[in-house]
């Protein structure tokens, strides 16, 4: 439930709209970007927030990638607060199948959290399960893969006053890796421990009684074997991470929202191949970042229609280097610049009877970043998703 000391202009951008919808769905046709503003679907990202959000039940169809015809990211979540007062809390559960490679893997994520008179603090477990019989191409990649991973996180949302909060989150993620080539003898089991780490926060701060600003950093370092389809191997994974950006809520009246943000996302990379004679390069770097302007409007027609929309101008940076140094006095080298500008589009509805909420959206090229934890994945420019969210609140 709403947090009862905040000021009216929060509560009402907390329900403005069809903000009390909070689905994936929502925040696809909002554009992504869900740090700007309050949403249930960000729960898995600031994990104190669970205790605005308690009991409920979300049943995600998937992402049907016009494309290729493969439906990705199919799961739920259920949230249920224990009692009446809230007095002992509110705990979560999320589930779902792996994102994004098409194998009989899946994660999990189990979060609670309670509050402490002005703070909420939560804590969560996230694992996942992935696996390969047979990797491609077969020439030098490892032939078997499996990885179990590991997140713990901890979560805190703090009220500051009567116009502003901070919310902050962190986690760590431990690797268990085991790789496998029957045909060169190649064994490799890997347990690095909690190695990588990420943290981020973020400032709400009420403008006047229709507007709020929202501040957020976020670092992240990500170290872990994985297996590279460009140096065709088992390599070292070093990634660093860092992501700034501002946005505003405008609630123009009870039914008609307006966001607005701007995001930059910078990452730099470093791989260093396990065994180098069987992989086709033997180190490479990358220095990768964005960004991106969304305005993203949301507008409740009727009792039982929502209309969203959003749109983006993103502008994408990709340098990369892969080198083999095959003696002292020769080195391969293959080197890309990548320079791209997209300009997707969303479009979404909300359909509501009763408790029960429907959300379907439509992207075009519209990244949509899940967010599960603080290792985002990139989805493939250029292709369009279709997606559905139920949910049912009581």
């Amino acid at each position: 439930m709403p947090r009862q000391r905040l000021a009216p202009v929060v509560i009402l951008l907390i329900l403005a709209a069809g903000s009390a919808l909070a689905t994936t769905a929502r925040v696809r046709a909002l554009g992504g970007q869900s740090d700007f503003y309050e949403d249930a679907a960000a729960v898995q990202r600031w994990y104190a927030a669970l205790l605005d959000y308690p009991d409920r039940a979300v049943l995600e169809a998937g992402e049907w990638n016009h494309d290729t015809g493969d439906i990705e990211g199919s799961g739920g979540a259920l949230h249920l607060q224990f009692d009446a007062a809230g007095r002992w809390g509110t705990a979560a559960m999320y589930f779902g199948d792996d994102q994004p490679e098409p194998d009989s893997g899946g994660w999990f994520r189990l979060l609670y959290g309670r509050r402490f008179g002005s703070v909420a603090l939560a804590a969560t477990f996230r694992g996942t399960s992935w696996s390969q019989a047979a990797s491609e191409p077969p020439d030098h990649a490892l032939q078997g893969t499996s990885r179990f991973v590991h997140d713990l996180g901890l979560g805190a949302r703090w009220d500051l006053g009567e116009l502003s909060y901070v919310d902050l989150a962190a986690e760590i993620r431990e690797q268990e890796t085991d790789f496998y080539d029957d045909e060169h003898g190649i064994t490799v089991e890997d347990d690095g421990g909690f190695a990588s780490w990420g943290a981020r926060g973020r400032l709400f701060q009420a403008l006047d009684r229709r507007a709020a600003a929202v501040l957020r950093l976020e670092w992240y370092r990500d170290l872990r074997p994985v297996t590279d389809a460009v140096m065709d191997g088992l390599v070292d994974l070093d990634r660093r991470s860092f992501r700034a950006g501002l946005g505003f809520d405008i609630l123009v009246d009870p039914d008609n929202l307006l966001l607005v943000s701007v995001d930059y996302d910078h990452r730099e990379e470093d791989r260093a191949a396990v065994h180098p004679f069987y992989a086709d390069w033997e180190h490479g770097w990358r220095d990768w970042w964005r960004l991106d302007v969304r305005v993203g409007v949301e507008s409740r027609l009727w009792p039982w229609l929502t209309l969203r929309a959003a749109a983006s101008y993103r502008r994408t940076v990709d340098e990369r280097l892969y080198t083999y140094t095959w003696s002292p006095d020769f080195q391969e080298r293959a080197y890309a610049y990548d320079l791209g500008v997209i300009t997707p589009v969303v479009l979404g509805l909300g359909l509501h009877y009763g408790k029960l909420d429907a959300d379907l959206v439509i992207n075009d090229r519209a990244r949509f970043d899940p967010d599960l934890g603080a290792a985002r994945r990139d989805r493939g420019e250029g292709d369009t998703f279709t997606s559905l969210t139920l949910r049912y609140a009581w």
